[in-house]
Protein backbone atom coordinates (compact mmCIF):
# COMPACT_ATOMS: atom_id res chain seq x y z
CA UNK A 1 0.00 0.00 0.00
CA UNK A 2 1.46 3.28 -0.74
CA UNK A 3 1.86 6.06 1.56
CA UNK A 4 0.81 9.49 0.48
CA UNK A 5 1.83 12.72 2.47
CA UNK A 6 -0.54 15.58 2.07
CA UNK A 7 0.70 19.15 3.29
CA UNK A 8 -2.46 21.32 3.22
CA UNK A 9 -6.07 20.03 4.46
CA UNK A 10 -7.61 23.00 2.71
CA UNK A 11 -10.11 22.48 -0.65
CA UNK A 12 -7.21 20.79 -2.59
CA UNK A 13 -5.57 18.92 -0.09
CA UNK A 14 -9.00 17.36 1.17
CA UNK A 15 -9.92 16.22 -2.21
CA UNK A 16 -7.28 14.70 -2.93
CA UNK A 17 -6.50 12.95 0.95
CA UNK A 18 -10.48 11.42 -0.46
CA UNK A 19 -9.54 10.61 -3.81
CA UNK A 20 -5.88 9.22 -2.27
CA UNK A 21 -7.93 7.22 0.34
CA UNK A 22 -10.27 5.66 -2.06
CA UNK A 23 -8.29 4.20 -4.55
CA UNK A 24 -6.39 2.32 -1.57
CA UNK A 25 -3.36 4.27 -0.63
CA UNK A 26 -2.77 5.28 3.23
CA UNK A 27 -3.07 9.09 3.67
CA UNK A 28 -1.54 11.45 6.00
CA UNK A 29 -3.15 14.69 6.17
CA UNK A 30 -0.95 17.38 7.29
CA UNK A 31 -2.75 21.36 8.47
CA UNK A 32 -1.45 24.35 9.97
CA UNK A 33 -4.23 25.77 11.32
CA UNK A 34 -6.45 23.74 14.53
CA UNK A 35 -8.90 22.16 11.82
CA UNK A 36 -9.46 21.46 8.04
CA UNK A 37 -10.74 23.54 5.70
CA UNK A 38 -10.84 26.54 7.55
CA UNK A 39 -10.29 29.24 4.50
CA UNK A 40 -12.99 27.25 2.65
CA UNK A 41 -15.51 28.64 5.45
CA UNK A 42 -14.87 32.24 3.89
CA UNK A 43 -15.48 31.90 0.53
CA UNK A 44 -18.26 33.05 -1.66
CA UNK A 45 -19.02 35.03 1.78
CA UNK A 46 -19.56 32.20 3.46
CA UNK A 47 -22.12 30.59 0.76
CA UNK A 48 -18.93 29.03 -1.30
CA UNK A 49 -19.51 29.08 -4.95
CA UNK A 50 -17.91 25.96 -5.83
CA UNK A 51 -18.01 26.07 -9.67
CA UNK A 52 -19.88 27.23 -12.45
CA UNK A 53 -21.76 26.33 -15.64
CA UNK A 54 -19.90 27.54 -18.18
CA UNK A 55 -16.43 26.16 -17.81
CA UNK A 56 -14.19 27.22 -20.52
CA UNK A 57 -10.34 28.50 -20.66
CA UNK A 58 -11.05 31.82 -21.14
CA UNK A 59 -11.75 31.57 -17.36
CA UNK A 60 -8.36 31.48 -15.99
CA UNK A 61 -5.33 33.06 -16.23
CA UNK A 62 -2.16 31.15 -16.45
CA UNK A 63 -0.98 28.78 -19.68
CA UNK A 64 -4.02 28.35 -21.90
CA UNK A 65 -2.65 24.94 -22.92
CA UNK A 66 -2.68 23.32 -19.27
CA UNK A 67 -5.67 24.87 -18.72
CA UNK A 68 -7.73 23.41 -21.71
CA UNK A 69 -6.38 19.91 -20.69
CA UNK A 70 -7.33 20.20 -16.93
CA UNK A 71 -10.43 21.05 -17.76
CA UNK A 72 -10.86 18.41 -20.65
CA UNK A 73 -10.37 16.02 -17.17
CA UNK A 74 -12.30 17.77 -14.79
CA UNK A 75 -15.33 19.19 -16.04
CA UNK A 76 -18.37 21.06 -14.03
CA UNK A 77 -20.50 17.67 -14.40
CA UNK A 78 -17.09 15.71 -12.95
CA UNK A 79 -16.88 18.72 -9.68
CA UNK A 80 -20.41 18.23 -9.33
CA UNK A 81 -20.40 13.97 -9.69
CA UNK A 82 -17.82 14.60 -6.51
CA UNK A 83 -19.80 16.35 -4.61
CA UNK A 84 -22.90 14.15 -4.90
CA UNK A 85 -21.56 10.91 -3.68
CA UNK A 86 -20.62 13.00 -0.21
CA UNK A 87 -23.87 13.56 -0.06
CA UNK A 88 -24.06 17.18 -1.09
CA UNK A 89 -27.35 18.75 -2.13
CA UNK A 90 -26.37 21.69 -4.61
CA UNK A 91 -28.07 24.39 -6.48
CA UNK A 92 -27.67 26.13 -9.19
CA UNK A 93 -28.10 30.25 -9.60
CA UNK A 94 -27.70 31.81 -13.01
CA UNK A 95 -24.85 29.20 -13.57
CA UNK A 96 -23.06 29.13 -10.36
CA UNK A 97 -23.37 26.58 -8.06
CA UNK A 98 -23.96 26.62 -4.55
CA UNK A 99 -24.90 24.25 -1.69
CA UNK A 100 -28.32 24.26 -1.11
CA UNK A 101 -27.92 25.19 2.46
CA UNK A 102 -26.26 28.56 1.23
CA UNK A 103 -23.35 28.11 3.73
CA UNK A 104 -19.71 26.61 3.25
CA UNK A 105 -20.10 24.95 6.18
CA UNK A 106 -22.32 22.01 4.13
CA UNK A 107 -19.23 21.44 1.98
CA UNK A 108 -16.88 20.93 4.59
CA UNK A 109 -18.87 18.89 6.61
CA UNK A 110 -19.42 16.63 3.51
CA UNK A 111 -15.45 16.73 2.65
CA UNK A 112 -14.80 16.11 6.50
CA UNK A 113 -16.74 13.22 6.68
CA UNK A 114 -15.42 11.34 3.93
CA UNK A 115 -12.00 11.82 5.43
CA UNK A 116 -12.76 10.03 8.52
CA UNK A 117 -15.09 7.31 6.66
CA UNK A 118 -11.50 6.54 4.70
CA UNK A 119 -9.65 6.49 7.74
CA UNK A 120 -7.34 9.55 6.65
CA UNK A 121 -4.22 10.18 9.51
CA UNK A 122 -5.38 13.93 10.06
CA UNK A 123 -2.72 15.74 11.70
CA UNK A 124 -3.81 19.46 12.79
CA UNK A 125 -1.90 21.92 14.35
CA UNK A 126 1.09 20.92 12.48
CA UNK A 127 3.09 22.65 10.02
CA UNK A 128 4.74 21.16 7.34
CA UNK A 129 8.07 22.86 7.78
CA UNK A 130 10.72 21.10 5.60
CA UNK A 131 10.81 18.20 3.09
CA UNK A 132 13.33 16.29 1.41
CA UNK A 133 13.60 13.99 -1.19
CA UNK A 134 15.09 10.47 0.36
CA UNK A 135 18.09 8.38 -1.45
CA UNK A 136 15.43 5.91 -2.47
CA UNK A 137 13.03 8.27 -3.83
CA UNK A 138 10.72 9.06 -0.93
CA UNK A 139 10.00 11.60 0.46
CA UNK A 140 10.12 12.90 4.25
CA UNK A 141 8.47 16.01 5.68
CA UNK A 142 9.21 17.60 8.68
CA UNK A 143 7.26 19.98 11.70
CA UNK A 144 8.52 21.27 14.66
CA UNK A 145 7.66 17.45 16.20
CA UNK A 146 7.27 15.02 13.60
CA UNK A 147 9.05 13.55 10.31
CA UNK A 148 6.65 11.54 8.39
CA UNK A 149 7.95 9.77 5.60
CA UNK A 150 5.96 8.26 2.07
CA UNK A 151 6.15 7.64 -0.91
CA UNK A 152 4.64 10.55 -2.94
CA UNK A 153 3.93 14.44 -1.45
CA UNK A 154 1.53 16.41 -2.25
CA UNK A 155 1.97 19.81 -1.75
CA UNK A 156 -1.62 21.44 -1.23
CA UNK A 157 -0.14 24.42 0.93
CA UNK A 158 -2.14 26.84 -0.57
CA UNK A 159 -0.88 30.44 -0.68
CA UNK A 160 -0.98 33.93 1.09
CA UNK A 161 -4.73 34.97 -0.49
CA UNK A 162 -6.79 35.80 2.87
CA UNK A 163 -4.42 34.52 5.29
CA UNK A 164 -4.88 36.04 8.76
CA UNK A 165 -1.40 35.17 9.56
CA UNK A 166 1.47 33.97 6.96
CA UNK A 167 3.18 30.54 7.34
CA UNK A 168 6.05 29.02 6.28
CA UNK A 169 4.66 29.08 2.57
CA UNK A 170 5.45 25.80 0.03
CA UNK A 171 8.38 27.70 -1.32
CA UNK A 172 10.72 27.33 1.72
CA UNK A 173 9.47 23.81 1.81
CA UNK A 174 12.42 22.67 -0.15
CA UNK A 175 16.32 23.74 -0.33
CA UNK A 176 17.11 25.53 -3.37
CA UNK A 177 19.23 23.17 -4.39
CA UNK A 178 16.18 21.02 -5.45
CA UNK A 179 15.77 23.50 -8.46
CA UNK A 180 12.12 23.86 -7.90
CA UNK A 181 11.12 27.25 -9.74
CA UNK A 182 8.69 29.26 -7.99
CA UNK A 183 6.89 32.07 -9.67
CA UNK A 184 6.69 35.38 -6.97
CA UNK A 185 2.93 35.27 -5.45
CA UNK A 186 0.80 38.70 -6.55
CA UNK A 187 -2.27 39.74 -5.17
CA UNK A 188 -5.78 38.75 -7.30
CA UNK A 189 -9.61 39.30 -7.48
CA UNK A 190 -8.87 42.25 -5.16
CA UNK A 191 -9.31 45.71 -4.91
CA UNK A 192 -7.79 48.77 -6.44
CA UNK A 193 -6.14 52.00 -5.13
CA UNK A 194 -6.13 55.66 -7.17
CA UNK A 195 -5.51 59.22 -6.16
CA UNK A 196 -7.84 60.65 -8.74
CA UNK A 197 -8.84 63.03 -6.17
CA UNK A 198 -12.90 61.76 -6.33
CA UNK A 199 -12.25 59.00 -4.23
CA UNK A 200 -13.38 60.98 -0.40
CA UNK A 201 -16.54 62.53 -2.31
CA UNK A 202 -17.40 58.73 -4.24
CA UNK A 203 -16.87 57.34 -0.94
CA UNK A 204 -19.99 54.28 -0.33
CA UNK A 205 -21.11 54.56 -3.77
CA UNK A 206 -22.59 51.19 -5.20
CA UNK A 207 -23.44 51.60 -9.19
CA UNK A 208 -24.12 49.07 -12.05
CA UNK A 209 -21.31 50.09 -14.61
CA UNK A 210 -18.41 48.65 -16.76
CA UNK A 211 -14.81 48.44 -16.10
CA UNK A 212 -12.61 48.36 -19.19
CA UNK A 213 -8.80 47.36 -19.28
CA UNK A 214 -6.12 46.04 -21.75
CA UNK A 215 -9.01 45.85 -24.36
CA UNK A 216 -11.06 43.97 -21.56
CA UNK A 217 -14.40 44.79 -20.42
CA UNK A 218 -16.43 43.52 -17.11
CA UNK A 219 -19.83 44.72 -16.31
CA UNK A 220 -21.59 44.56 -12.57
CA UNK A 221 -22.45 46.19 -9.71
CA UNK A 222 -19.43 48.70 -8.49
CA UNK A 223 -18.05 49.62 -5.10
CA UNK A 224 -17.04 52.93 -4.80
CA UNK A 225 -14.33 53.40 -2.14
CA UNK A 226 -12.65 56.09 0.01
CA UNK A 227 -9.11 54.63 -1.50
CA UNK A 228 -10.40 53.52 -4.74
CA UNK A 229 -12.60 50.75 -6.64
CA UNK A 230 -13.72 47.44 -6.19
CA UNK A 231 -16.67 44.97 -7.00
CA UNK A 232 -16.69 42.62 -9.23
CA UNK A 233 -16.03 43.71 -12.61
CA UNK A 234 -12.66 45.27 -11.11
CA UNK A 235 -11.74 42.17 -9.54
CA UNK A 236 -12.37 40.37 -12.82
CA UNK A 237 -9.75 42.83 -14.14
CA UNK A 238 -7.52 43.32 -11.02
CA UNK A 239 -4.98 40.46 -11.62
CA UNK A 240 -3.70 42.45 -15.31
CA UNK A 241 -3.22 45.38 -13.21
CA UNK A 242 -1.36 44.17 -10.21
CA UNK A 243 1.24 42.06 -12.99
CA UNK A 244 1.56 45.90 -14.81
CA UNK A 245 2.35 47.73 -11.23
CA UNK A 246 4.84 45.03 -9.89
CA UNK A 247 6.47 45.50 -13.42
CA UNK A 248 6.53 49.59 -12.92
CA UNK A 249 3.62 50.37 -15.59
CA UNK A 250 1.01 52.79 -15.67
CA UNK A 251 -2.86 50.98 -15.47
CA UNK A 252 -5.25 52.96 -16.77
CA UNK A 253 -8.86 51.82 -15.86
CA UNK A 254 -12.05 53.56 -17.62
CA UNK A 255 -15.10 53.15 -16.55
CA UNK A 256 -18.59 53.09 -17.69
CA UNK A 257 -21.33 54.39 -15.67
CA UNK A 258 -24.32 54.01 -17.59
CA UNK A 259 -23.45 51.03 -19.65
CA UNK A 260 -26.57 50.03 -20.85
CA UNK A 261 -27.07 53.39 -23.26
CA UNK A 262 -24.94 54.22 -25.91
CA UNK A 263 -23.56 58.25 -26.53
CA UNK A 264 -26.51 58.91 -28.57
CA UNK A 265 -29.10 57.92 -26.28
CA UNK A 266 -27.50 59.73 -23.71
CA UNK A 267 -27.48 62.97 -25.75
CA UNK A 268 -31.64 61.75 -26.21
CA UNK A 269 -31.91 62.07 -22.76
CA UNK A 270 -30.90 65.42 -22.03
CA UNK A 271 -34.42 67.29 -21.60
CA UNK A 272 -34.61 70.80 -22.14
CA UNK A 273 -35.58 73.07 -19.28
CA UNK A 274 -33.75 71.45 -16.81
CA UNK A 275 -30.24 71.86 -15.05
CA UNK A 276 -27.78 69.12 -16.07
CA UNK A 277 -27.33 69.15 -12.08
CA UNK A 278 -31.18 68.47 -11.50
CA UNK A 279 -31.22 65.96 -14.26
CA UNK A 280 -28.17 63.53 -13.44
CA UNK A 281 -30.06 63.32 -10.12
CA UNK A 282 -32.48 60.72 -11.63
CA UNK A 283 -29.73 59.16 -13.24
CA UNK A 284 -26.73 58.38 -11.08
CA UNK A 285 -26.83 58.29 -7.03
CA UNK A 286 -26.54 61.43 -5.33
CA UNK A 287 -22.71 61.14 -4.04
CA UNK A 288 -21.50 60.43 -7.95
CA UNK A 289 -22.60 63.87 -9.35
CA UNK A 290 -20.60 65.65 -8.60
CA UNK A 291 -17.74 63.87 -9.61
CA UNK A 292 -19.05 63.18 -12.98
CA UNK A 293 -19.72 67.30 -13.15
CA UNK A 294 -16.26 68.22 -12.12
CA UNK A 295 -15.03 65.75 -14.29
CA UNK A 296 -16.62 67.20 -17.48
CA UNK A 297 -16.11 71.25 -16.54
CA UNK A 298 -18.44 71.88 -13.77
CA UNK A 299 -21.03 73.36 -15.63
CA UNK A 300 -23.90 71.69 -13.18
CA UNK A 301 -26.19 74.74 -13.57
CA UNK A 302 -26.48 74.71 -17.11
CA UNK A 303 -29.35 74.67 -18.55
CA UNK A 304 -29.18 71.23 -20.64
CA UNK A 305 -30.50 72.83 -23.81
CA UNK A 306 -27.66 75.53 -23.52
CA UNK A 307 -24.87 73.04 -23.69
CA UNK A 308 -22.33 73.43 -26.08
CA UNK A 309 -21.39 70.14 -28.48
CA UNK A 310 -17.92 70.32 -26.64
CA UNK A 311 -19.50 70.87 -23.39
CA UNK A 312 -22.13 67.93 -24.03
CA UNK A 313 -19.02 65.53 -25.57
CA UNK A 314 -17.10 66.21 -21.98
CA UNK A 315 -20.37 65.46 -20.61
CA UNK A 316 -20.39 61.69 -22.37
CA UNK A 317 -16.58 60.93 -21.54
CA UNK A 318 -17.51 61.38 -18.12
CA UNK A 319 -20.39 59.36 -17.55
CA UNK A 320 -18.91 56.55 -20.04
CA UNK A 321 -15.20 56.51 -20.24
CA UNK A 322 -14.08 58.67 -16.66
CA UNK A 323 -10.06 57.55 -16.76
CA UNK A 324 -8.77 56.03 -13.22
CA UNK A 325 -5.11 55.95 -12.63
CA UNK A 326 -4.64 53.20 -10.77
CA UNK A 327 -1.88 53.53 -8.15
CA UNK A 328 -2.27 50.41 -5.97
CA UNK A 329 -3.69 47.63 -5.41
CA UNK A 330 -5.10 45.67 -1.98
CA UNK A 331 -2.68 43.50 0.21
CA UNK A 332 -2.78 39.38 0.66
CA UNK A 333 -4.94 39.51 3.30
CA UNK A 334 -7.82 41.42 1.09
CA UNK A 335 -7.22 39.28 -2.35
CA UNK A 336 -9.46 36.21 -2.88
CA UNK A 337 -6.37 34.27 -4.48
CA UNK A 338 -2.92 35.35 -6.35
CA UNK A 339 -1.10 34.72 -9.27
CA UNK A 340 2.11 32.80 -8.93
CA UNK A 341 3.53 29.88 -7.91
CA UNK A 342 4.82 26.75 -9.56
CA UNK A 343 4.60 26.70 -13.66
CA UNK A 344 1.81 24.48 -14.74
CA UNK A 345 3.89 23.96 -17.71
CA UNK A 346 6.24 21.96 -15.04
CA UNK A 347 3.32 19.96 -14.00
CA UNK A 348 2.12 16.52 -15.87
CA UNK A 349 -1.65 16.84 -16.43
CA UNK A 350 -2.09 14.72 -13.39
CA UNK A 351 0.16 18.06 -11.55
CA UNK A 352 2.93 15.34 -11.35
CA UNK A 353 6.18 17.74 -10.75
CA UNK A 354 8.27 16.41 -14.10
CA UNK A 355 11.95 16.94 -12.31
CA UNK A 356 10.76 15.32 -9.11
CA UNK A 357 8.49 11.71 -9.37
CA UNK A 358 6.01 11.24 -6.88
CA UNK A 359 6.16 15.05 -6.02
CA UNK A 360 2.90 17.05 -6.64
CA UNK A 361 1.60 20.80 -6.63
CA UNK A 362 -2.31 21.34 -6.43
CA UNK A 363 -4.64 24.07 -5.80
CA UNK A 364 -3.00 28.14 -5.23
CA UNK A 365 0.57 26.34 -5.17
CA UNK A 366 0.51 26.32 -9.39
CA UNK A 367 0.27 29.48 -11.10
CA UNK A 368 -3.79 29.37 -12.59
CA UNK A 369 -6.06 31.55 -11.39
CA UNK A 370 -9.48 31.82 -12.42
CA UNK A 371 -11.82 34.75 -12.38
CA UNK A 372 -15.01 35.09 -9.74
CA UNK A 373 -17.82 32.83 -9.86
CA UNK A 374 -16.45 29.26 -8.55
CA UNK A 375 -13.49 29.05 -10.65
CA UNK A 376 -10.95 29.07 -8.28
CA UNK A 377 -12.26 26.33 -6.03
CA UNK A 378 -12.99 24.35 -9.08
CA UNK A 379 -9.75 24.23 -9.92
CA UNK A 380 -8.70 23.88 -6.35
CA UNK A 381 -11.10 20.60 -5.88
CA UNK A 382 -10.22 19.36 -9.54
CA UNK A 383 -6.11 19.67 -8.91
CA UNK A 384 -6.60 17.59 -5.63
CA UNK A 385 -8.62 14.72 -7.12
CA UNK A 386 -6.77 14.76 -9.95
CA UNK A 387 -3.33 14.18 -8.00
CA UNK A 388 -4.94 12.04 -5.70
CA UNK A 389 -5.93 9.74 -8.01
CA UNK A 390 -2.40 9.88 -10.10
CA UNK A 391 -0.62 9.27 -6.49
CA UNK A 392 -2.40 6.28 -5.67
CA UNK A 393 -1.86 4.72 -8.76
CA UNK A 394 0.27 1.39 -7.83
CA UNK A 395 3.84 1.48 -10.68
Amino acid sequence: MKKIIIAGGGASGMAAAITAAASGASVVLMEAREQTGKKLLRTGSGRCNFTNARMEPDCYYGDRAFVSTFLSRFSTADCLSFFRKLGLLYRERDGYYYPYSNSASSVLSVLNQRIRELGVNVLTCTAAEKAAVLPDGRFSVASENTVITGDALIIASGSPAGAERQGTGFQKLFPKACGIRIRPFLPALTMLYGNEGCERVWEGVRCRGSVTYEGRTETGELQLLSGGISGIPVFQLSRMAVQALSRGEEAVFFLDFLPDLTADEITDLLTPGKKLEDLLRGWLPRKLIPVILRRAGSFGDRMTEELEIPERNALIRALKHFTYRVTGHGDFREAQTVSGGIDPRELTPGFEYRRIPGLYFTGETVDVDGICGGYNLHFAFGSGILAGADAAKES
